[in-house]
């Protein structure tokens, strides 16, 4: 929002370019929703035989705080 205003403030003042840089930083920086799965297309599922540590501190966790453990196909 900032940055459309300045960039509309005064049509040609210097401080049109900081209001279009911001508005460049906006775009190149918003969410890209629907990537997820080519990012964990090589991703492998660990369970409590090949990440004990993981799930020892996992489960230590959630006991200190009164959480339940996670489910999600641990």
């Amino acid at each position: 929002m900032t940055g459309i205003w300045l960039a509309t403030y005064d049509f040609f003042a210097p401080v049109n370019l900081i209001g279009a840089l911001l508005v460049l930083i906006a775009v190149v920086l918003r969410p890209r929703l629907g990537r997820l799965s080519r990012l964990t297309a090589d991703a492998q599922e660990l369970d409590r035989a090949t990440a004990p540590a993981l799930f020892a501190t996992i489960e230590r966790v959630a006991t200190a705080i009164g959480a339940p453990m996670p489910g999600g196909g641990w």
